[in-house]
């Protein structure tokens, strides 16, 4: 059985991608826990239309700041959200967001927000969303006496009329 990181490494050269940045620095580590959820959907879900994009786009995401961070968290939370779907659910994703190439927009949605993937189950679709920690991730700034120390702001709910929001 062939290693995650194998398994991502031959997708990028099959696929004439050259990993940067975060991607490059999990596969030189051996990071099986951020390398797991890219290789279960090259393995399993490689039907999907926009899987090379999305494969490239957390490839190329270069090491700059929390908003790069950011992006490559969002990407393998999206990942994992296909993985969770498809392996412990036992549906069969559908489709997967390429934004902004391919949105996947719910009749139910206001404001036409987009959805991150679409499952077809019966004669229905079912459609969901995947979130991250991203607000940690942004607010994110070392320790001024240890630097391999992270702070972050975590969110709080802020009281409105009608009950609480989390802001």
């Amino acid at each position: 059985m062939k290693s995650k990181k194998k398994i991502v490494e031959e997708y990028l050269k099959d696929h004439s991608i050259t990993p940067v940045g975060y991607l490059s620095k999990d596969l030189t580590e051996n990071n099986w826990k951020a390398l797991r959820f890219p290789a279960y959907a090259i393995n399993n879900l490689a039907y999907l239309k926009y899987l090379p994009e999305k494969i490239k786009e957390i490839a190329t995401i270069e090491i700059k700041n929390n908003q790069t961070k950011s992006r490559y968290y969002n990407l393998l939370t999206e990942f994992f959200g296909a993985w969770f779907i498809s392996d412990t659910l036992g549906l069969h994703v559908n489709q997967i967001e390429y934004s902004p190439t391919f949105k996947i927009i719910s009749p139910h949605s206001l404001a036409n927000k987009s959805c991150d993937i679409m499952v077809k189950e019966r004669k229905s679709n079912i459609y969901f969303e995947v979130k991250d920690m991203s607000s940690q991730t942004l607010s994110a700034y070392p320790d001024d006496v240890f630097p391999d120390i992270k702070h972050f702001t975590i969110p709080t709910p802020k009281q409105k009329k009608d009950g609480f929001k989390i802001r």
